[in-house]
């Protein structure tokens, strides 16, 4: 895909997100409209990367992987050396722990995960629950990457707080370019998938393009609240501060399948957009749970 790197470049502010039906149904996130979501994140973020004792570290995260289901016998490091529960939430894997399928024609998870919603964009609307659905272009606010992506399948990926939080590269790929979409941060768990129309088009995000002999796919990392940081391993600055921000890569950055691409602090959601060239596995089923490496996707 050929894109205007002028035009995103001198881009400095993106179009605002849709403010329309916002009413949140649910009481369970009705008291959420009255809190400051966005700093809150960023205060409870500040609480999480204070130090904890070492002698308190087994006994807190243990509460922690009972209460979320987190399997600490696959962290490439002993729990007690995590200082803070920030470092924790970051744990990498042991060597080995997700193999990555080697099939050149598939596309496998760029996380671990609970898939939320699957299917084709048609006419560019992609289904966030039963009975909504929001703008493709208004998630990626690219018209270039929108417009290629039309027709094409999509997988959105739920990210508990007890999963792995490193999302990596889910084909081989080149990274072109990528935005900062800045916004609130609503929860994104089911509750606020069936209350909060425009969910993920409100909510912070950062997209990156990912330009492959099949097309230009796209890996759209969605923020939550408390979960106020996206970090980019190759771009330490993009999804920082509250500013649209419009790259593209010069030099862009080649990833293999199954490489590390960004990571969130906590868990929340990601949404991959592929074009037409590639189908869903068909034994990909809403709500089921996907590991990183496993194929969810292939060329067609």
């Amino acid at each position: 895909m050929t894109v205007d790197s002028t035009r995103i470049e001198r881009t400095s502010t993106a179009p605002p997100a849709p403010t329309g039906g916002a009413v949140v149904s649910s009481p369970a996130l009705s008291w959420l409209r009255l809190v400051p979501r966005v700093l809150a994140s960023r205060a409870l973020g500040r609480i999480e990367r204070l130090p904890i004792p070492r002698a308190l570290r087994p006994r807190i995260y243990g509460a922690y992987a009972r209460r979320y289901r987190a399997d600490l016998g696959e962290a490439a490091d002993p729990i007690e050396s995590f200082r803070s529960l920030n470092a924790f939430f970051l744990r990498r894997l042991k060597p080995g722990a997700r193999p990555i399928d080697p099939d050149p024609r598939s596309v496998v998870s760029p996380v671990d995960g609970r898939v939320a919603s699957i299917g084709v964009n048609e006419r560019g609307r992609l289904i966030q629950a039963k009975g909504l659905d929001y703008s493709l272009e208004d998630l990626v606010r690219a018209p270039e990457l929108s417009a290629s992506l039309i027709g094409g399948v999509y997988a959105t990926l739920y990210l508990a707080p007890g999963d792995y939080h490193r999302i990596h590269a889910p084909l081989a790929c080149e990274a072109a370019y990528a935005i900062h979409a800045p916004g609130t941060l609503w929860p994104v768990n089911d509750a606020a998938a069936h209350a909060i129309r425009d969910l993920f088009v409100k909510n912070e995000r950062v997209i990156t393009a990912l330009e492959t002999p099949r097309g230009t796919a796209a890996l759209v990392k969605i923020g939550a609240f408390n979960v106020g940081s996206i970090r980019v391993e190759f771009d330490p600055a993009m999804g920082r501060g509250r500013r649209a921000r419009y790259r593209v890569y010069p030099h862009p950055r080649a990833f293999a399948k199954g490489e590390e691409i960004a990571r969130f602090e906590m868990g929340s959601t990601v949404v991959l957009l592929l074009p037409r060239t590639f189908e869903l596995e068909p034994s990909l089923k809403t709500g089921a749970r996907v590991r990183l490496g496993e194929p969810i996707a292939r060329v067609r």
